[in-house]
């Protein structure tokens, strides 16, 4: 009943406070409109027959969806191998935004994903005039995916959706951290990599890792290899990170401690801040470095999240969130994978175990 009870609160909520208007604003700078594409395999020549007709392909969907700009939907009407779909406000709103706004408070914190063809100066127009403010009121420039973190008045979320520029509204991440780790060099034929005829030690290699704190580049068995970007952090996640940079590059010294790539070199960052900034910190400073490969043996307590910093988890009442990451990671991680080349490696959680209320003992539904 108290399930039934909440979800009918939430539909109350969604519905009222999206009862609204598209915002007034002076206009912008003419532009082609968004729409969904629908398409079951598109060729080079799909592609190219599109292009010439104005439109302009953007970001991959699932099922056979693209997010296209197009100039003049009139010109592919009737040609059976496309179909343009409305980009809709129920498209863009994610769920983790409507939980947010159905929190019944006056904002809403969201993370603003804009299309690509939008300029950070218009981004920060459609939030004032949506009568919100950035979450950094210095920012000058978008995170990962065209993103912006943002106060929005919640009476003005729908109309927000309803820009055209904007690409889709998600609830902002408050799970709690937690380091993982798991054996796995039998399971990989590591031992076999080293062995002729590979011989494979990772000299020559760069990587990267991001861990809750640093690790202990003084420790012989990294002989100088690993470079800290990072400082601070508890005790026990310094041990962590240790590890796992022992796991990927330790020397050898003792044999049972041997990396999976003995003679890599490691930089080393630290997870720590708001989501977006480290991941603009992997945008950013992963490719100059030449790294190939970033490791992520830390997840989120996912199904659980910390309501504001109040102390104690509230259980989001959404299972598929287990071994899975949420849409405002996951999409900025493709996007620098595709343009930066490096391989992002991230650890699916050690959720059997949990509910773990160590530290959360108090928690609600």
């Amino acid at each position: 009943m108290r399930r039934s009870a909440s979800l009918l609160v939430l539909l109350l909520l969604t519905s009222s406070v999206f009862a609204v208007e598209p915002l007034d604003r002076a206009p912008r700078r003419e532009r082609m409109q968004h729409f969904i594409l629908m398409a079951d395999h598109l060729t080079d020549a799909d592609r190219a027959d599109l292009a010439a007709k104005g439109v302009e392909l953007q970001q991959a969907l699932t099922s056979g969806r693209v997010v296209a700009r197009v100039s003049d939907p009139s010109r592919i009407a009737g040609d059976a191998r496309f179909s343009l779909e409305p980009f809709t406000v129920t498209e863009k709103i994610q769920r983790s935004a409507l939980r947010e706004t159905a929190r019944a408070k006056t904002y809403a914190q969201l993370n603003v994903l804009f299309h690509r063809d939008a300029t950070f100066d218009e981004a920060r127009q459609i939030i004032a005039a949506a009568g919100g403010t950035l979450l950094d009121p210095l920012e000058t420039s978008f995170g990962p995916m065209q993103t912006v973190e943002a106060f929005i008045p919640t009476a003005t979320v729908r109309a927000l959706a309803s820009d055209d520029s904007v690409l889709t509204l998600a609830g902002p991440v408050r799970f709690k951290m937690k380091s993982d780790n798991a054996r796995s060099a039998e399971q990989a034929h590591v031992t076999e990599l080293y062995s002729a005829p590979y011989g494979l030690s990772g000299e020559g290699v760069v990587v990267s890792l991001y861990e809750l704190a640093e690790a202990q580049d003084t420790h012989p068995e990294f002989q100088g290899r690993l470079i800290l970007h990072a400082s601070g952090g508890t005790t026990g996640d310094k041990m962590h990170a240790t590890h796992v940079s022992g796991t990927i590059g330790a020397a050898g010294i003792n044999p049972d401690a041997k990396g999976m790539a003995p003679k890599v070199t490691i930089h080393q960052y630290r997870a720590s801040g708001t989501a977006s900034a480290w991941l603009r910190s992997k945008a950013d400073n992963l490719a100059p470095l030449n790294v190939v490969a970033d490791n992520n043996s830390w997840g989120y307590v996912l199904g659980w999240q910390d309501e504001g910093g109040a102390g104690y988890p509230v259980w989001n009442g959404f299972g598929d969130y287990y071994g899975g990451y949420d849409l405002t990671l996951a999409a900025p991680i493709d996007q620098i994978t595709r343009e930066k080349g490096v391989l992002f490696v991230h650890s699916a959680g050690n959720d059997g175990d949990l509910p773990d209320f160590t530290d959360w003992v108090q928690h609600r539904h």
